[in-house]
């Protein structure tokens, strides 16, 4: 039986405030016949969205109840375990994103020669020893055969015009990709795929030990080396210019790498838990290091920055724990979010004369640093910028009206506070229960979060901050929702959701929540707790919790909200109650 939300629509607006309600559109509709859950598609074909046998080897019909099948659609053997073989009938000619995502005893795939896309993660993760990809079909997607640990060889057929990055990352027994010599965009030199002209490194097998890069070469491709755990080195010639995004991702054996001056970008999360890699040297032809670019190098010990880069990326070096001491060049203006968060052996850093602004948590963590030097030219250190340095007793910085220190024990933090002209609040000295220092009086959800506190929805991110601007995921949108609606017990324990396990602090709000019919998840089986929201979704959920009254005025101020959208009736009975007047008069 649907229960009401016994809060008044004041008290649910507070909660909304506090964080992006998100609501979940209905999944299709779906019919089942035999060990197949599927849907028609508008064009009379039978897509298959879910299997629910009990695996083994699978043989997927040409035709359900006289429809034919065409796609099997994404996601519907995702974390079928027990699947060992798979045969796809020729009336097939699209497999989806994740298809057969973390099949892990999924061992042999026919793909028959009416297929011509392959998407996005489709094998991740399976025990394939072999595949073949037959002529018909002219792309592969973004990491679809990722960590495919058993394939030892891939040939690219000549019709493949497109493959998605990764797309053959992790696969840790591959030494081999070859592309037919025919293919009008690829081509292989040694086992290693390049694009035509050989100019850019595709992708690397993840079996190989050591790779000669061509001279032609002048970029290496987002995720190229990602998961080639068995590479020591690695020499990239002068004429590169760009290292993409992951490009040595999981390099776990690389111990050194020179990266040349003909370098001007080194993309995100380049050399992301390279583990053994011990030092590098940022060449001054880089202007910037991309976010998380050496995070999780626990072995480094030695980074030279060079004297051309202008900001360090979010994560760029978070929990390279053996890192010691570090020189931020006077080239620098901008030190990222989390950019040396938890360097633990961190005992001294230099930050340069042009640096004009410190992010949230950028040294956060480093337990080791006994002292640092803010320049004059510093106008902005965010939120735990230098937090939980203990021997300093500092538990933040923040820039209002100048610089203002926090800290637990007032006299290293005071002594620092006070010789550098800063504002010093001992956070002991705060005596209500929940006083967050990022919720400041006048704040326009000031008033929502001491509600929210003292209706137990929520006691913040830390005893001190709630973190207004931070997002919010459906796992924590329906634990809020719930418990604003005094965290009833949910009717039974029927979970339709592979992905809500029985131990999540949100389980029984997602089931209070299907049961109320707030959401159906965003398939069948699936419920995406950690997806986040928009401002339609937050209308739409104000409006279905007051039994979707229809608004009596159908004058529409906003250009972005045109009738047949789903949130207009939301939105304009939102406007109607003086909810919302958008983010401007027409918007």
């Amino acid at each position: 039986m649907k229960t009401t939300l016994k809060k008044t629509l004041s008290t649910i607006l507070a909660a909304v405030m506090l964080f992006g309600i998100f609501i979940f559109s209905p999944a299709a509709s779906a019919e089942t016949s035999g060990d197949w859950e599927y849907y028609i598609a508008e064009d009379e074909k039978a897509v298959i969205n879910g299997y629910i046998g009990e695996g083994g080897d699978v043989t997927i019909p040409s035709e359900i109840d006289g429809y034919p099948v065409t796609e099997i659609g994404d996601w519907a053997f995702d974390y079928c375990t027990s699947l060992t073989s798979v045969t796809i009938p020729g009336s097939v000619t699209s497999i989806g994103e994740g298809t057969f995502s973390e099949c892990t005893s999924l061992t042999s795939v026919t793909i028959p020669d009416s297929v011509t896309e392959i998407g996005d993660h489709a094998f991740e993760d399976c025990s394939l020893t072999s595949v073949t990809i037959p002529d018909s079909v002219t792309g592969i997607g973004v990491f679809a055969f990722y960590s495919c640990s058993g394939l030892t060889s891939v040939t690219i057929p000549d019709s493949v015009t497109s493959i998605g990055y990764g797309a053959f990352s992790g696969c840790t027994s591959l030494i081999s990709i070859n592309a037919e010599g025919d293919n009008p965009s690829y081509r292989s030199v040694d086992g290693v795929l390049y694009d035509k002209d050989v100019t850019e490194l595709i992708c690397c097998p993840g079996g190989k030990t050591e790779v000669d890069i061509p001279d032609s070469v002048t970029s290496i491709g987002n995720s190229a080396f990602s998961g080639c755990t068995e590479l020591s080195s690695v020499t990239i010639p002068d004429s590169v210019t760009s290292i993409g995004n992951s490009a040595f991702r999981g390099c776990t054996e690389l111990s050194s790498v020179t990266i040349p001056d003909s370098v001007t970008s080194i993309g995100g999360t380049a050399f992301y838990y390279c583990t053994s890699l011990t030092s590098v040297t940022i060449p001054d032809s880089v202007p910037w290091i991309g976010d998380g670019a050496f995070e999780w190098c626990d072995s480094l010990t030695s980074v030279t920055i060079g004297d051309s880069v202008t900001s360090i990326g979010e994560n760029t070096f978070y929990r390279c724990t053996s890192l010691t001491s570090v020189t931020i060049p006077d080239s620098v203006t901008w030190i990222s979010r989390r950019a040396f968060d938890y360097c633990t052996s961190l005992t001294s850093v230099t930050i340069g004369d042009s640096v004009t602004s410190i992010d949230d948590y950028a040294f956060a963590d480093c337990t080791g640093l006994t002292s640092v030097t803010i320049p004059d030219g510093v106008k902005s250190v965010g939120r735990y910028a230098f937090g939980y340095v203990y021997n300093w007793g500092i538990y933040a910085f923040e820039a209002i009206d100048g610089f203002t220190i926090y800290g637990y024990d007032g006299t290293a933090a005071q002594d620092y506070a006070e010789a550098n002209g800063f504002r010093f609040v001992n956070i002991g000295d705060i005596s209500h229960e929940h006083s967050f220092i990022d919720v400041k009086p006048g704040a326009y959800y000031a008033d929502a979060v001491a509600w929210a506190v003292a209706n137990s929805v929520t006691s913040g991110t830390s005893p001190t901050t709630f973190s207004p601007d931070d997002g919010c995921t459906r796992g924590q949108v329906v634990t809020f929702l719930w418990r604003a609606a005094g965290s009833p017990e949910p009717e039974g324990a029927k979970n339709p959701f592979r992905d809500v396990k029985s131990d999540a602090y949100y389980y029984k709000a997602v089931l209070w929540a299907v049961q109320n019919e707030i959401t159906s998840g965003t398939s069948a089986t699936t419920f995406s707790p950690e997806d986040v929201c928009t401002r339609g979704q937050i209308v739409t959920f104000l409006w279905r919790a007051n039994g979707k009254p229809t608004p009596s005025k159908t004058s529409n101020p906003f250009k972005d909200v045109k009738s047949g959208d789903y949130f207009y009736d939301a939105v304009l009975w939102a406007v109607e109650k003086g909810i919302t007047l958008g983010t401007n008069a027409t918007h």
